[in-house]
C-alpha cells in the first residue's frame, strides 16, 4: 500500500506538467488514466493531504509552491510514521520565510525538521516552484533516508537510482 501511495503523490506533485502522458502509459496496463488519477485525489482527499475532492478541483496541470508541496509532504511523512525530528528549530531559519503563505510558515520549519526539504543559501525560496528533483528527494528522504548528493553528475541522481530500485518511477 505505501509503495502505490508513494505512486500516487509521485503523480500528482512531480509530474505536474507531464502527468498526462505518464497517466496514459499507466493506463494502458492498469486502469483508465481517469481512474488513478481520480483515485489518487480521492486517496488524498481521505487522508487530509487535500482540501479537493476531485480531480477538476485539485488542478493537476497546475504547479505547486515549495511552501505548498511542504504541506503535503509533512502530512505524507506523518501518514508513513517518518515524523522524528532530524533538526531543530535553530538549525531551520530562513531569510526569506516571510515569503511563504502565512500558514505555512510552521510547516515549512517543520519540513525542514523533518530533514525531507533542503535550501540553498539559508533560503527556502517557498514561492519557487517545487521542480521534479526536488519532489523525487523529498520521497525518497521520508521513505528510505537521505542519499549522497555528492560524487554524482548531478545532486539528484542518487535519489533518482534510489526512486527506480523501489519501481516509484
Amino acid at each position: 500500500r505505501i509503495y502505490w501511495t508513494v505512486f500516487y503523490l509521485y503523480l500528482l506533485f512531480v509530474m505536474k506538467k507531464t502527468i498526462v502522458s505518464m497517466m496514459m502509459i499507466f493506463g494502458l496496463f492498469w486502469f483508465s488514466q481517469a481512474a488513478v488519477l481520480d483515485d489518487a485525489v480521492t486517496w488524498m482527499n481521505t487522508n487530509w493531504l487535500t482540501i479537493f475532492k476531485t480531480t477538476k478541483d485539485y488542478q493537476p496541470n497546475n504547479y505547486i509552491r515549495r511552501d505548498e508541496a511542504a504541506k503535503l509532504f509533512v502530512k505524507f511523512a506523518k501518514i508513513a510514521e517518518k515524523d522524528t525530528y532530524k533538526k531543530t528549530a535553530e538549525e531551520c531559519k530562513f531569510s526569506d520565510l516571510n515569503n511563504a503563505h502565512a500558514d505555512l510558515k510552521d510547516i515549512v520549519v517543520e519540513s525542514c525538521r523533518l530533514g525531507i526539504f533542503q535550501w540553498a543559501n539559508g533560503k527556502f525560496m517557498p514561492r519557487s516552484s517545487i521542480t521534479n528533483e526536488q519532489a523525487v528527494a523529498v520521497l525518497v528522504r521520508i521513505l528510505v533516508g537521505n542519499q549522497s548528493e555528492s560524487g554524482v553528475s548531478y545532486w539528484s541522481e542518487n535519489y533518482y537510482n534510489k526512486a527506480n530500485e523501489m519501481w516509484m518511477l
